[in-house]
């Protein structure tokens, strides 16, 4: 079974960085609990630094469990790619980015972080062992915020500029993976091609593969603040065509059916 972490911390960037970075995070497993966690993942790239106690997970596409970085960037995540085992007390601080914004202030393909995780040096350099340690130290999470921000704030004179298929992104994690490419592409002046291969370029994921992840995760959202929902409701809530279809993009993104992946990510069990 898993646990889901409990969540100590949430805030939102300061303004010059609220077209980079979604929100900060900071999540806490409390020791004793020996669980296994599916690795969700999202959309958007994730800079975590781990730290509690070290990490392992299960990685599908080698079959192997391996020790992960204290600091690493964890890719958009098309589908479900690994799972997190859980042994002590492990602290972690995410910092979730917006659509390219990880790209934009580092210069880092986002399709080369595609269904991956590599270690935070070879994408933001040798700052981040030095962002790791001031963490570490940091004595509250406000600190802690404080530090990120330090790094990513130093980097802004170098940012790339924005492009209208970042804006396209947002308007397609606001409406929940419902908007069409044919519209996408409109209110960015680009054809339908051009859109794609902008959305590979600089988010990482096809604007399609981007709206099946997007929806899901609201499904999974849903899932967790409401669970008195039936996954019916939640189908017809989240834009599913039907229950089928739900239960088909689980089976394709997640490895599982709702029910089972609900009971692998301990949360209580509905028809």
């Amino acid at each position: 079974m898993g646990h889901a972490p409990d969540t100590l911390h949430r805030s939102l960037p300061s303004a010059p960085l609220r077209d980079f970075v979604r929100e900060y995070r900071l999540t806490e497993t409390a020791p004793g609990r020996s669980s296994v966690r599916p690795v969700v993942g999202g959309p958007h790239p994730r800079l975590i630094l781990q730290l509690g106690d070290p990490l392992d997970a299960f990685e599908y596409r080698t079959g192997r469990v391996r020790r992960l970085a204290p600091a690493l960037v964890v890719g958009p995540q098309s589908r479900r790619m690994a799972d997190l085992h859980f042994h002590g007390r492990h602290v972690s601080f995410q910092v979730a980015f917006d659509a390219g914004g990880l790209y934009r202030l580092f210069g880092f393909p986002s399709r080369q972080l595609v269904d991956t995780a590599v270690a935070a040096s070879e994408v933001i350099g040798p700052a981040a062992a030095r962002l790791y340690e001031a963490l570490r130290h940091a004595g509250n999470p406000d600190q802690m915020v404080d530090a990120v921000e330090g790094l990513l704030l130093a980097q802004l004179p170098l940012a790339r500029p924005a492009h209208a298929v970042e804006a396209a992104a947002r308007r397609l994690q606001d409406e929940r993976g419902l908007t069409s490419l044919r519209q996408l592409a409109a209110g960015c002046g680009l054809s339908q091609r051009q859109i794609g291969r902008k959305f590979c370029e600089r988010i990482g994921l096809s604007p399609k593969r981007f709206a099946r992840v997007v929806r899901l995760s609201h499904a999974l959202t849903l899932r967790e603040q409401r669970p008195s929902l039936t996954w019916t409701d939640i189908s017809q809530e989240a834009g599913f065509f039907d229950q089928a279809h739900l239960v088909k993009e689980f089976k394709s993104l997640l490895r599982l059916s709702p029910s089972a992946f609900a009971r692998l990510d301990g949360l209580p069990a509905i028809q």
